[in-house]
């Protein structure tokens, strides 16, 4: 029996289901879904080329291996256990998968990884960006540990997708303050006339502050498509014209301003998302404390 590089979590599922005998108790008892408690198992049997239950009914019965496995892991667990417990939060280590939407605004997250790496500082991260379609299907495919994705995109895979937490983002339209002065102070405001930029070709941004407006949303004749939020900002502060902003943006950049005082904003729900299946690592498992 080969021991090598055996997940601590898989060993840990084991006992449980060993003593529960009941794939649907274990499951309950260390909050995982029946298929990964599953999966678990049958990923430890495929390391270790042991079979480790037999199956009767719908009891799982501990094989002799399966014994003898749990016996060294029971000793091992009373050190592991007494080592955590002594062991320094900064000498935890490893690295987390995440998924971030090129629209989720840098302010707000980077303000929870500051925090998180002052308290662990040997735990490294691996930043995958795009869109939050994309970064589900890589969640979904055990490519990511985690992920930021805009709340609609959870409506189809709500079933498979565990959600965790959620961050509200306010968003306005602005411009630069030269940009203002220059084409709308003074005049009788046309947004349809005015230059937009906008993060997408859906334009689905910029249709969501029209409709809470209660404005009819008209095609601009003037339009930039721009797959990078901090791009568009850097656009609206050149004063190439108006677009749909996080408001963090424009409490951190005095360039710009609301291009009307007494709009609307829309919220943008940013969720953080998980597969069902997903087992967190230790630093995971830190990390989700500060969010």
């Amino acid at each position: 029996m080969k021991l090598n590089n055996i997940d601590y979590n898989k060993l840990k599922y084991l006992s449980v289901l060993a003593e529960e005998q009941s794939l649907k108790k274990a499951s309950e008892v260390v909050g995982v879904t029946n298929s990964a408690m599953h999966q678990s198992v049958k990923k430890l049997e495929s390391e270790i080329n042991e079979t480790l239950f037999f199956r009767s009914g719908n009891s799982y019965i501990p094989t002799d291996a399966c014994k003898n496995l749990l016996q060294f892991f029971h000793e091992f667990e009373i050190h592991f256990t007494n080592f955590l417990d002594s062991a320094d939060d900064d000498k935890i280590s490893g690295a987390i998968k995440i998924g971030l939407p090129i629209n989720f605004s840098k302010n707000v997250f980077n303000k929870v990884l500051k925090e998180y790496f002052a308290h662990y500082p040997r735990v490294s991260f691996q930043v995958k960006t795009g869109k939050s379609n994309d970064l589900a299907e890589m969640v979904l495919n055990f490519d990511l540990d985690l992920a930021f994705i805009d709340e609609g995109s959870m409506s189809k895979l709500s079933d498979k997708l565990l959600e965790k937490h959620a961050y509200k983002e306010v968003l306005e339209l602005c411009c630069s303050k030269d940009f203002y002065t220059q084409f709308v102070r003074g005049e009788k405001l046309n947004l349809a006339e005015l230059p937009h930029i906008a993060y997408s070709e859906s334009l689905g941004l910029l249709k969501r502050w029209y409709s809470k407006n209660r404005l009819k949303f008209k095609e601009p004749k003037t339009l930039h498509i721009i797959d990078n939020l901090e791009t568009i900002k850097q656009y609206v502060s050149d004063g190439f014209g108006i677009a749909v902003l996080p408001n963090n943006f424009l409490k951190t950049d005095p360039s710009l301003r609301i291009l009307k005082k007494d709009s609307r904003g829309i919220q943008n729900n940013v969720v953080m998302i998980q597969n069902l299946d997903y087992i967190p690592s230790n630093q995971v498992k830190k990390l989700l404390e500060f969010i």
